[in-house]
């Protein structure tokens, strides 16, 4: 193609314009300008590529992929076991030929990571110590539930200090234990908190240990909480102290049911002489107190039997 020098018309391909009719032999033809790359495009035809290969490997190989089943998670698994334990523990508690191999089972479960399962366990513990009070075969239940009083759940700790106390009251010597008790009832005393506080003092008591004789009767005299006063004089009473007694005396025949039926419970355990006379006296009168206190005497009773 040539331009026209005259009309400036580029479109004419013969010796003359195709506009204005001049001769065009001497005008030189037009350079073909190159076509430039487009760069876009191999970046869209690669895009394009691997869209149809994922189209390919979900869709082409007959259909999406089937779901995998969820497995079941590790508190799905234990929540079963834990339930299946606590049944058993049941079970067992209710068993009174149980051989002593399947009892020793159970001591290992003391120290669940399930509270339930481990307190379950502490209270079957102390329900079989108590039975084996004095007998060599009481010697694993006290040491599981030492151990449990030292360390442990603040709830589990309280209970098996509290089955140690009922143990001994039934007659479990405590005398050859003396330094692991001292040391689970100081660890227990300065915890600081109140339900423990007090169960390392029925601990001590219960294990004749007067040293905290001291902390007892700071709480009894200055605690603001009636049931931190009441478990400090419950403890000083089976120690033979006759502060104790006269605020568990006090409580006995006082308004407070609740703190009333706590106190005489209490003074079934009381060492200090005329505890039986109190409760004697409580039984035969009107106040409603009076058949927990007949029920405390022949707890009483009981266990002047099982000391003798």
């Amino acid at each position: 193609m040539k331009k026209c020098p005259s009309c400036g018309y580029q479109g004419s391909t013969g010796a003359a314009c195709g506009v204005c009719g001049r001769d065009l032999g001497a005008v030189p033809e037009l350079a073909v300008p190159k076509k430039s790359k487009d760069m876009a495009m191999p970046f869209l035809a690669a895009a394009l590529l691997a869209c149809a290969a994922v189209a390919f490997f979900f869709f082409g190989r007959g259909g999406k992929p089937e779901p995998v089943a969820a497995v079941p998670g590790p508190s799905e698994v234990d929540e079963f076991g834990y339930e299946g334990a606590l049944y058993a523990l049941e079970r067992m508690d209710k068993l009174k030929f149980l051989p002593e191999a399947d009892k020793l089972r159970v001591l290992p479960l003391l120290e669940s990571s399930d509270g339930r399962v481990a307190f379950a366990a502490v209270k079957l513990a102390g329900k079989w110590l108590t039975e084996s009070a004095g007998t060599p075969g009481a010697e694993p239940f006290l040491d599981a539930l030492i151990r449990a009083a030292l360390s442990g759940a603040p709830e589990l700790r309280k209970q098996a200090a509290m089955e140690i106390a009922a143990a001994a009251a039934y007659g479990l010597p405590l005398k050859a234990r003396a330094r692991e008790l001292r040391a689970a009832a100081s660890s227990l005393v300065k915890a600081g908190d109140a339900e423990l506080v007090c169960a390392g003092y029925f601990l001590a008591s219960a294990a004749a240990f007067n040293d905290f004789s001291g902390e007892m009767l700071q709480t009894l005299r200055y605690d603001p909480s009636s049931q931190a006063r009441l478990y400090s004089a419950c403890a000083l009473a089976r120690l033979g102290d006759a502060e104790g007694y006269r605020h568990l005396a006090g409580l006995a025949g006082g308004a407070d049911e609740a703190l009333a039926e706590s106190a005489i419970g209490c003074l079934a355990y009381s060492s200090v002489p005329g505890s039986g006379k109190l409760l004697s006296a409580v039984a035969a009168g009107r106040h409603p107190a009076a058949g927990w206190a007949k029920n405390a005497l022949i707890f009483r009773g009981q266990l002047a039997i099982i000391k003798k």
